[in-house]
């Protein structure tokens, strides 16, 4: 249960700050994917597999807020944690250097797939430009935002789960 509310705590949070503070930060009209970074952060910290729900939900929430195909990153979100949750299952060791690792691989395998999607979908711009000047500042923006969520996350998921270990009197 606390694994639970701390995740619909921080993507309300997440949410929250993708709408209110990624526009202000913005360059080039690439902005920060906050939704995304929380969910691939909160995947990596739990493990947790079989989460669909979160990441589709952060997912369509950054394409409603953007200005990309609506459901594109919603999928890309969703493949990104599921095959975070596999990585982090069968060849983790649960040290944050791994984690780490991991989550920068998906956040560049995640935005080098939206800016293929995006240029398939009608961006002006070519491939080479797509990948260099829109693909690039959003795996930065999205790799810096997850690395800053992941101790974070670990963080609450601590702090819940000693509220919930009852100490016996004796």
């Amino acid at each position: 249960m606390a694994n639970v509310a701390t995740e619909v705590i921080g993507a309300v949070i997440a949410f929250l700050l993708q709408a209110l503070i990624a526009p202000y930060l913005a360059i080039n009209d690439v902005t920060p994917n906050i939704c995304f970074a929380f969910a691939i952060s909160f995947i990596a910290a739990t493990g947790k597999r079989g989460a669909c729900v979160m990441p589709f939900l952060m997912g369509l929430s950054y394409d409603l807020l953007g200005s990309g195909p609506v459901g594109g990153y919603a999928v890309l979100t969703l493949a990104a944690c599921t095959a975070l949750a596999y990585l982090m299952d069968h060849l983790g060791n649960d040290s944050w250097p791994q984690a780490l690792a991991f989550i920068c691989a998906m956040a560049l395998l995640a935005s080098a797939l939206y800016a293929l999607l995006c240029v398939t979908c009608g961006w002006d711009v070519g491939l080479g430009e797509a990948l260099l000047y829109r693909a690039l500042p959003m795996w930065l923006y999205d790799t810096v935002f997850a690395i800053v969520f992941y101790p974070l996350v670990r963080l609450a998921l601590r702090l819940s789960a000693q509220d919930q270990e009852m100490t016996s009197i004796g």
